[in-house]
């Protein structure tokens, strides 16, 4: 894609969803970015499937809005948080850029109570995994503020939650925002599935297992033997019991006694 580098890590690049701010040494985010102008791109094609124009999206962990600004052009309100300073400031220059008048951006996290977090301190200027940060059981770094989204009031239709291990939490903390209004929900889990999926049955969701590739097919070309083309991100499609898509997903459909699959990062077998 066309780009520019600016500063000792800062890449401005043409990318599929617009001009777009990233970190260059980020060895996913802004490396699918720098490398094919795209991230997750089966993410963006599921997510534009399950939205309507009149929804409102809640995202936990938006990093640089690589899906923020997707999600914002099908829908009516986004509500983005990332506890990360340089990474939210990222993602403000990405809405700026995409001109996300519809996206409501917090530097905070979610969790399952309101109070505050630890965020370990940020170094850009070096190779590293930009969006992988644990804040689970972190106790020095910089203190950001956390809510949990039944505090938040807000009516919603669609929960997308990439929180690094914290997926589990985030739900407990929207436990009645759930049952007052049934969202669909996307959740990251990278581990602990049978708790996740547990709290998931007895909110009366079924699970149901979506593996998206780092980038699309189409640019496997470049390079076959590319490590991160057969990188598959881990996370569950949450619909609520009686959902009208269940039977599009139904092969999918898990339980904690079932897990379905071995599950690999470089895929499942």
């Amino acid at each position: 894609p066309q780009r520019l580098d600016v500063g000792d890590y800062t890449t401005f690049a043409l990318c599929r969803n617009g001009w777009t701010i990233y970190n260059r040494l980020d060895v996913f985010v802004g490396n699918c970015l720098r490398r094919y102008g795209e991230y997750s791109y089966e993410e963006q094609e599921l997510f534009e499937s399950m939205l309507g124009p009149d929804d409102v999206v809640i995202e936990a962990g938006a990093h640089i809005g690589a899906h923020t600004i997707a999600i914002s052009r099908k829908v009516s309100k986004v509500y983005a948080f990332e506890p990360q300073r340089l990474a939210f400031q990222m993602l403000c220059g990405n809405l700026a850029l995409g001109e996300c008048r519809n996206v409501f951006a917090y530097q905070m996290a979610l969790g399952d109570h309101n109070g505050s977090v630890f965020v370990p301190h940020e170094i850009p200027g070096v190779v590293g995994n930009m969006g992988g940060v644990i804040l689970n059981g972190v106790t020095e770094g910089e203190k950001v503020p956390m809510v949990a989204i039944d505090s938040l009031s807000i009516n919603c239709q669609f929960i997308k939650a990439d929180v690094e291990e914290m997926e589990y939490e985030v739900l407990i903390g929207a436990r009645q925002t759930i049952k007052r209004c049934r969202p669909v929900m996307y959740l990251e889990s990278n581990n602990n599935h049978k708790r996740l999926i547990d709290l998931l049955t007895e909110l009366e969701y079924a699970a149901h297992w979506h593996l998206p590739f780092m980038f699309s097919e189409d640019n496997f070309y470049e390079n076959k033997e590319d490590a991160m083309a057969n990188t598959r991100s881990l996370n569950l499609l949450c619909l609520p019991f009686g959902h009208p898509a269940a039977a599009r997903f139904a092969a999918g459909r898990i339980s904690s006694d079932n897990i379905g699959v071995t599950i690999t990062k470089k895929g499942v077998a």
